[in-house]
């Protein structure tokens, strides 16, 4: 199975909910980063233009958000 390069060091699982519900966690990483990690918005930007331009906050499905910030930093 496909994996996420960026799984084992994204800043989103930092998140202190995870501590809280560890759970959730399980069940983003399934999600996002063991199955479709292609269409997380943390895992776009950082391939597209760095992974240090991904703000820690950022959710998964924040697809827009993603585009916004790729398209800035490209311009």
């Amino acid at each position: 199975m496909d994996k996420c390069e960026f799984a084992d060091v994204c800043d989103y699982f930092n998140c202190r909910v995870f501590e809280e519900i560890p759970e959730l966690l399980d069940r983003r990483k399934q999600e996002y980063c063991n199955t479709n990690y292609q269409k997380c918005a943390r895992y776009r930007i950082a391939v597209e233009v760095g992974a240090n331009h991904c703000p820690q906050h950022l959710l998964p499905h924040q697809s827009d958000k993603a585009d916004s910030i790729i398209r800035e930093v490209r311009k």
